[in-house]
C-alpha cells in the first residue's frame, strides 16, 4: 500500500509538471505575443485621413493654378515691359533667398544639403513671381476707375491651336506700344472664330499702378 501511495503521488506530481505548459497558452484567451503582433500589424495600411489630406492638397494646387492663370489673362497688360519683368524677378528672388537663408538657420542639420537649398530656393521664387505677377496685376484693374480708350486693332496673326491661344493684333498711333502691336491671349475660347483681317476693338484703360491694361475687347464691330 504505501508504495503504491508514492505511485500516486508521483501520478500528480506528472499532472502539475504539466501545468506550466497549459498556463502559456489556456484556451480561450489570447496569447501576449499574438497580441502583439496584431497591434503592430494595424499600422500597415495608410490611414484615410491621410489619403484625405492628400488629394485635397492636390485639388487646392490645380484650382490655385487656374485661378493664377485665369487673373494673368483677365487682367493682361498692354504691353510688359522690361523692367516690369525686372520687378517681377527681383522681388522672386529676394523672396526665395530670404526662405532659404532661414531654412538653412533654423533647420537641425548643420548643413542642409546643396540639393535641397536649391529646390526650396527656385520652387519659392517661381511661385512668388506669379502670385506676386497676379496680385499686382488685379491692384492694377481693380482700383482703375478711368474711362476706357476705345482702339481699334486687326488680327496680323491667330495662334487658337493648343493651351496658349492668342491673337496678334495690328493698331495705329492710338495703340500706344512699341511696335504698335499688342497680344491678345484667351483663357479657353474666343479665339477660334477669328480669321486675318478682322476687326478687334479694344477697351484700354490707364492701370490703377499706371500700366495700362485691355478691360474688354468685341470683335467685328466699332462702338
Amino acid at each position: 500500500m504505501p508504495w503504491r501511495a508514492r505511485t500516486i503521488v508521483q501520478r500528480h506530481g506528472a499532472l502539475r509538471a504539466g501545468r506550466p505548459q497549459l498556463k502559456r497558452d489556456p484556451l480561450g484567451s489570447p496569447r501576449a505575443d499574438c497580441m502583439t503582433i496584431s497591434s503592430g500589424a494595424e499600422p500597415t495600411s495608410p490611414p484615410r485621413r491621410s489619403q484625405r489630406s492628400t488629394a485635397l492638397l492636390v485639388v487646392a494646387y490645380i484650382l490655385s493654378a487656374w485661378v493664377l492663370y485665369w487673373l494673368w489673362i483677365h487682367f493682361q497688360l498692354l504691353e510688359m515691359r522690361l523692367t516690369d519683368y525686372v520687378s517681377l524677378l527681383t522681388l522672386a528672388l529676394a523672396v526665395s533667398a530670404t526662405a532659404t537663408l532661414r531654412r538653412w538657420i533654423d533647420t537641425d542639420r548643420p548643413r542642409s544639403s546643396l540639393r535641397e537649398l536649391t529646390s526650396l530656393f527656385f520652387v519659392v521664387g517661381l511661385i512668388t513671381y506669379f502670385v506676386g505677377g497676379a496680385a499686382l496685376l488685379t491692384v492694377n484693374a481693380v482700383f482703375d476707375t478711368a474711362t476706357p480708350q476705345l482702339v481699334a486693332t486687326t488680327v496680323a496673326r491667330t495662334d487658337c491651336v493648343g493651351r496658349a491661344k492668342s491673337l496678334a493684333l495690328k493698331g495705329g498711333p492710338d495703340l500706344r506700344t512699341k511696335d504698335h502691336s499688342v497680344r491678345l491671349a484667351f483663357l479657353l475660347f474666343g479665339c477660334q472664330s477669328a480669321r486675318e483681317g478682322d476687326l478687334v476693338v479694344l477697351d484700354v484703360k490707364p492701370g490703377f499702378l499706371r500700366q495700362a491694361w485691355i478691360a474688354d475687347y468685341r470683335m467685328g464691330t466699332h462702338e
